[in-house]
């Protein structure tokens, strides 16, 4: 398995980010679980998309006013969840992520930074 090279901000039920996976014939809203500046982890729990490890797949990301549409490789499959990694935001084996990425990115990073900055209060 790869060593990360980017923060995974863990997603709940609550954060207002939309998801929806396109592939082989498929199109689906499933759960995002976490997300970085090279990938995200999505749950389909009552589907069984026809997408397997190795697949190419869009990944449309939206946040209230932002979105993101970019093509993702599946790395991995376990059971309901699926490992999508951002191979275009790496360039010479460096995160680079194209701006709208980044601004979603951010915006659920700040949420998630407040959310766990209030609960310590």
């Amino acid at each position: 398995m790869q060593a990360r090279n980017t923060f995974r901000i863990p997603l709940t039920g609550d954060s207002g980010v939309e998801v929806r996976v396109a592939g082989n014939d498929y199109v689906g809203s499933p759960r995002a679980l976490n997300v970085s500046m090279g990938g995200l982890l999505v749950s389909f729990e009552s589907e069984k998309p026809p997408i397997a490890e190795g697949d190419e797949v869009s990944v449309s990301m939206t946040l209230e006013d932002l979105s993101v549409k970019l093509s993702a490789q599946v790395r991995w499959r376990v059971g309901s969840k699926f490992g999508l990694f951002f191979h275009k935001s790496v360039k010479n084996g460096e995160i680079s992520p194209p701006s709208d990425l980044m601004n979603v990115v951010r915006k659920i990073e700040r949420q998630y930074l407040q959310r766990i900055s209030s609960l310590e209060e």
